[in-house]
């Protein structure tokens, strides 16, 4: 693992036994049966069990409320608010909860458009996660993965479990959303579905503030652009209006004079 990789998971908080970054779908089922995470089947496929959370669970999961979201997130019931306080001391928790363990660690893309693909990184405490998330995104060459600069990170540690009472949770499970700070925190549910729907939310929602910032540049623009077409026209009778009406013509002096009034104008 290079130098960078290691600065970036110093600089992140967390200090692991061992990291397995980006291993190889062989490495990954090797690792995951003789941790008894799980059985090859007849196919050569693994399967596993979550336990009791055999889908998603809407209600232990909450997005970070501040001044990123809070007018651009539908607040409901789906869409519950969570404090930052709240989320930094899960976020702490379940850094030292890592501490001197082994993690997996996937470095890749969301999306395949290189122009608009997202950099992420996920964190796993399991081998068969890390698995379904090394088929799920699009996969680094080499030298990707060597200049790799996460720009969301996911942490999901199956084994540690929040208090609800203490850690302001709904239930042992959570996960939690900050897209502030880009990173979501998933615990103790083992339904791989919470890592491929926390990554595809965080995307559509960054590629819509990336968007509206975008659209409101672009209608400044449009509006400029309206009102140089008027101004550009209108000077353009002026021109002419001096041969229509038999009048004086303008002096080019005084001609460049009202073209750079309306200039003034029309761009303030």
């Amino acid at each position: 693992m290079s130098s960078k990789f290691i600065s970036q998971i110093k600089e992140f908080g967390i200090n692991p036994s061992k990291i397995h970054r980006n291993l190889s779908v062989e490495k990954l089922l090797e690792a995951a049966t003789q941790k008894n995470e799980g059985m090859i089947t007849s196919t050569g496929s693994l399967s596993v069990k979550t336990g009791k959370y055999t889908g998603r669970s809407p209600d232990d999961r909450f997005i970070v409320f501040d001044d990123l979201t809070h007018d651009k997130v539908h607040w409901a019931k789906v869409n519950k608010q969570i404090p930052t306080e709240t989320f930094e001391k899960l976020s702490q928790k379940m850094k030292k909860f890592v501490d001197g363990k082994e993690l997996y660690i996937f470095d890749g893309f969301v999306g395949a458009d290189p122009e608009n693909r997202l950099p992420i990184r996920v964190i796993n405490d399991h081998a068969w996660q890390s698995l379904f998330v090394h088929q799920l995104l699009i996969r680094p060459s080499a030298t990707e993965l060597e200049s790799h600069e996460p720009e969301f990170t996911i942490i999901c540690i199956n084994d540690f479990e929040a208090i609800p009472e203490v850690d302001g949770t709904s239930s042992n499970a959570f996960i939690l959303i900050n897209l502030s700070k880009k990173l979501v925190l998933i615990g103790t549910t083992n339904y791989a579905g919470e890592i491929k729907k926390a990554i595809f939310s965080t995307n559509n929602n960054i590629n819509k503030i990336s968007l509206e910032i975008t659209n409101r540049a672009e209608d400044k623009t449009m509006l400029l652009l309206s009102k140089n077409f008027i101004f550009s026209s209108l000077l353009t009778i002026l021109q002419f209006i001096p041969y229509i009406f038999n009048l004086k013509p303008i002096s080019l002096q005084r001609y460049f004079q009202i073209q750079l009034l309306f200039c003034m104008i029309s761009n303030p």
